[in-house]
């Protein structure tokens, strides 16, 4: 499934959930923006829940994607310790740089 950049900005002002809902029917590119956008939300739950989940996708760019959005959270001990258990196993050079990037901000 494809939405454009508005439809999930407005979903995840008005519909989070029904988004959060929906993560399994995108395709690789718009889960990456939306795990991206999600990630703006303020410190909720469900929000970090998925985008940790996300962070095991098959495709780099999701996982990347995941990276960003909880980079949103650096004060939330679970995205920490997900960022550095990530950081042990990732494969992509370009997805443990910006794991990197967000530990360091941290």
């Amino acid at each position: 499934m494809k939405l454009s950049m508005k439809q999930i900005e407005h979903m995840s002002d008005f519909e989070l959930d029904r988004l959060l809902n929906m993560i399994d029917d995108f395709d690789d590119t718009t889960l990456t923006y939306v795990a991206e956008v999600i990630g703006r939300r303020e410190d909720n739950p469900k929000v970090i829940d998925v985008l940790i989940k996300l962070t095991k996708h098959k495709s780099a760019l999701v996982r990347e994607g995941a990276v960003y959005g909880l980079s949103y959270h650096p004060d939330n001990g679970n995205v920490v310790t997900a960022l550095k258990e990530m950081l042990k196993v990732e494969t992509s050079q370009g997805v443990k740089e910006a794991i990197e990037e967000v530990l360091d901000e941290v």
